[in-house]
């Protein structure tokens, strides 16, 4: 017998995590990003912010991994009336929130019907580097992915050079490889 007490604290994070990933999604979609950017500059931005205003009524999130997190992203997404999809490695049960749950051989279709990505999978040996060039020349050129697990799931060079050449629209992520960056 041991005195050790173990615990986990898996899934106490869902509902942040979920918040912050759809915050990201609107500091694009709402020009709050842009509209931060201009204010030291003093300017009054409005013409040039308000034609890229995208409302989330109508398009697609997909969610790579459906744990706790991407389930409470899933249903934030559907108050938003967004149309979720989802892959998973262990699919289990599709929540209502989501219309469409596949296992792992599905990441090809969801990348291509997606107009947010959102990465929500574990870091392990066999989700490092999966979002790659290879994965995000299937998005569309509209597309927001945003990353919110951790670092070396998606490839951070790639990405780098698709944001570089405007194959994607934007990319926003809260993990890094190493975390955390050097200075």
């Amino acid at each position: 017998a041991s005195d050790a007490l173990l615990t986990s604290a898996s899934g106490t994070h869902a509902a942040c995590l979920a918040e912050s990933a759809l915050a990201m999604i609107l500091a694009f979609t709402r020009g709050i990003r842009d509209s931060i950017l201009a204010q030291p500059k003093h300017e009054w931005a409005i013409r040039q912010i308000r034609p890229k205003l995208v409302e989330l009524t109508g398009s697609t999130m997909g969610i790579i991994g459906l744990g706790r997190v991407g389930r409470a992203l899933a249903k934030r997404a559907a108050a938003f009336d967004m149309r979720v999809i989802a892959v998973d490695a262990y699919p289990g049960n599709k929540p209502e929130s989501v219309e469409e749950l596949w296992n792992l051989d599905g990441l090809d279709e969801l990348l291509k019907q997606s107009d947010y990505i959102v990465v929500t999978v574990p870091r392990t040996p066999e989700t490092i580097g999966m979002i790659g060039t290879e994965q995000i020349a299937l998005m569309k050129p509209t597309t927001i992915l945003v990353g919110i697990s951790r670092g070396g799931i998606i490839d951070q060079e790639a990405l780098a050079s698709t944001l570089r050449e405007d194959q994607i629209a934007a990319a926003a992520t809260d993990a890094a490889k190493p975390e955390a960056l050097p200075p």
